[in-house]
């Protein structure tokens, strides 16, 4: 069923769609994390976990649907300027570990532990590639790459003739 896009539906979804997109953000904004096809099994009639993987890998080919769902997430402060990820992602940027250090001894001279932090470089480097992938710093790079084949029937004098007169009408 086609679907049109409208005042009232500006992303052109049928109402199972909608409720996709409203389940899988009602899920993240219960940190639940994102499982589309959970969301997809309660929402369709299908015939098990599979049809249901099939059925939410078709959803994410419509780019429609992944805009409804950006939309969303945005609309209810989840990504996007001053969201819940903006702010995790920060935290993760300047992340800290404790570890127990030996910082003194008693009188009996058993150890005196004490938390101390440090920065945690493995964190601060993971959430950096994250960040990085989610701006598309990591996507591949476009090529544009054309092939052009030609049959000449000529002889190898006439070809090489032909060659000598095309270069030397690009060189003037």
């Amino acid at each position: 069923m086609k679907m049109y896009k409208s005042k009232d539906n500006p992303y052109g979804l049928t109402r199972k769609r909608q409720l996709v997109v409203e389940g899988v953000i009602e899920d993240i904004d219960r940190g639940k994390g994102m499982d589309l096809t959970k969301v997809v099994q309660k929402i369709y009639t299908v015939n098990g976990k599979e049809s249901a993987k099939t059925v939410a890998s078709g959803l994410w080919r419509n780019k429609d649907f992944r805009e409804a769902l950006v939309h969303g997430l945005k609309k209810r402060k989840i990504l996007g300027a001053n969201s819940k990820v903006e702010r995790v992602l920060d935290e993760g940027l300047d992340a800290v570990s404790k570890r127990l250090e030996i910082v003194d001894r008693d009188e009996k001279g058993k150890p005196i532990y004490e938390y101390v932090k440090e920065e945690d470089y493995k964190t601060r480097l993971a959430y950096a590639q994250e960040v990085n992938k989610i701006a598309g710093v990591y996507a591949p790079e476009k090529k544009d790459t054309r092939r052009l084949n030609l049959n000449i029937d000529m002889t190898r004098e006439e070809l090489n003739e032909r060659i000598k007169k095309l270069s030397e009408e690009l060189n003037e």
